[in-house]
């Protein structure tokens, strides 16, 4: 309200300029020259001030939704919890928040370890839709239980795994994938199809864990340099661990090369759908594409 006061102000004292400038500039070119150049300026002004106040009200529109961010591993540092949320916020500047499944210190690292996640990946899924969330990201790359969750909540759910191989896959060029399992994970294979020439796990890394170990980066370092060795011109990461430990801003400093960081591209998803549902409603809510 006070922006808009003091437009009208601004307005209000010009409009009374112009009550008097004219007679004046009527007397010589000069000051004609020098009344245009002063509305000119005036109205780019006005301008800029109305351009800031509808993204002050776009930016509102966002604490109107939230979106959760499912971690599939249990940890009870606060920074460790929220990195992935605070990543997805720092660049598309949604609302997050941030939940680990109990009781699986490792995360998911094989099958059974992510049979056991899948119905703690649902009750926690269902648990945030009533706290609020108006999406659901489940932060691993290989998006353990997407479909019992879809069918259990009534918001949109995104994959870690999925969006990331649909990012390469819009790239277009060979793509190496450095994961944590003995394969790389179904969904990102079925998607890649022929553009995935190579995967690789780094060496003494067999779990999320093993990630956060002071030689974890470094590890992940060399075997990306594996990777492009094999023929990759995209790297991908098949967990979001990788992300955790920033390894992606440290390959980016010196590889010419595009690397996909599965946080940020299920971000990056997830923001494209939450901005469409206010190009098409003109308010808060997925309520719309569903």
């Amino acid at each position: 309200m006070k922006s808009f006061h003091a437009i009208f102000v601004y307005i209000s004292i010009y409009f009374e300029f112009l009550g008097e400038i004219p007679a004046h500039c009527a007397q010589s070119t000069m000051g004609f020259f020098i009344f245009c150049i002063f509305g000119t300026l005036f109205a780019i002004y006005i301008i800029g001030k109305i351009d800031t106040l509808t993204n002050f009200r776009k930016l509102n529109q966002w604490e109107e939704i939230m979106i959760g961010v499912i971690r599939v591993f249990t940890a009870k540092d606060p920074e460790v919890v929220n990195s992935h949320g605070n990543k997805i916020n720092s660049l598309y500047g949604i609302p997050v928040i941030n939940r680990c499944i109990p009781d699986q210190p490792q995360g998911i690292h094989d099958a059974a370890t992510e049979l056991a996640a899948v119905p703690k990946i649902v009750a926690l899924g269902i648990e945030m839709e009533e706290e609020g969330a108006e999406l659901i990201v489940i932060s691993c790359a290989a998006d353990p239980g997407i479909k019992e969750l879809r069918e259990a909540v009534s918001i949109p759910v995104i994959g870690a795994g999925s969006a990331a191989a649909l990012t390469a896959l819009a790239i277009g060029k060979p793509v190496g994938i450095i994961g944590i399992t003995e394969k790389p994970p179904i969904v990102m294979e079925e998607i890649l199809g022929e553009k995935l020439v190579a995967y690789l796990v780094p060496e003494g890394v067999a779990n999320t864990t093993d990630l956060m170990k002071p030689e974890g980066k470094e590890k992940g370092r060399q075997a990306v340099l594996t990777l492009l060795e094999q023929g990759a011109e995209t790297i991908v990461f098949a967990c979001t661990g990788f992300t955790t430990i920033g390894l992606a801003d440290m390959l980016r400093k010196d590889m010419n090369i595009p690397i996909i960081d599965a946080v940020e591209a299920e971000g990056l998803i997830s923001a494209y759908i939450v901005n469409s549902s206010f190009n098409r409603s003109g308010q808060g809510g997925l309520g719309v594409l569903l």
